[in-house]
Order: C-alpha cells, then sequence, then structure tokens
C-alpha cells in the first residue's frame, strides 16, 4: 500500500491513497471461464500496469525525498535571512546614530567659523 506523507503543522503524518500496489497487481489471479478474456491479453495489460505503479512509486518517493530536502532548504534560508535582517537593523541603526553625529558636528563647525570671524573681525 503506498502512503503519502501529509504535512499537518509541523507534523507529518502518513496517508494511504492506494490500494494496489505492483506486487499485489502482478500476483492477481483471475479464474478461467469458456467465454472469457484472452489470458495473455490480460496478463500483458496487467504487466503495463505493474510498470506504471512502479514508475509512479519511484516518482513519488523521489518527490517525497526531494521535498523533505527543500523544506531544510527552506529552514536554512529562513533563518539565514532572519540574520541578514537583524545585521541591517544594526546598520541601519548605527548609520541613523552617525548622521545625528555628524549633524551635529556640521553644527559645531559653523559655530566655530562664525566665532573665527568675528574675532578676525575685531
Amino acid at each position: 500500500m503506498l502512503k503519502l506523507q501529509k504535512n499537518r503543522g509541523n507534523k507529518m503524518e502518513k496517508m494511504e491513497f492506494a490500494k494496489l500496489n505492483a506486487k499485489t497487481i502482478s500476483e492477481q489471479e483471475f479464474p478461467v471461464e469458456f467465454k472469457g478474456y484472452k489470458v495473455e491479453e490480460v496478463d500483458q495489460y496487467l504487466d503495463r500496469v505493474v510498470d506504471d505503479y512502479n514508475f509512479f512509486e519511484t516518482a513519488i518517493e523521489r518527490y517525497e525525498r526531494d521535498n523533505k530536502s527543500l523544506k531544510f532548504e527552506l529552514d536554512d534560508l529562513r533563518e539565514l535571512l532572519h540574520k541578514k535582517e537583524e545585521i541591517l537593523a544594526e546598520f541601519t541603526d548605527r548609520l541613523r546614530k552617525l548622521g545625528g553625529e555628524a549633524e551635529a558636528n556640521k553644527n559645531i563647525m559653523n559655530r566655530i567659523n562664525e566665532l573665527e570671524r568675528r574675532v578676525e573681525k575685531k
């Protein structure tokens, strides 16, 4: 029986979605009756169905692995983004403070220049 993992919040739960698998299909036997289907054709068709089941089961397993890997990568990227945002906020705050200090220094320099002009006039 093929199962998928379904994400419910932070909890993964397995959910069944297929009652058949390649093995149960290939092992299925049908009674032979006089006016029935050709056994060889039924067997050939079921072999193709089994091949499809094998393909889909393999693909689903691969996608589940890839999905799990991508979720870990996403968590890592979210954590990295959070750290970058913290650093950006810190630098923004520092820049704001430096801007205030620069404005204060500009005002002081203007006062000094004004005082120097007054002293030179005397």
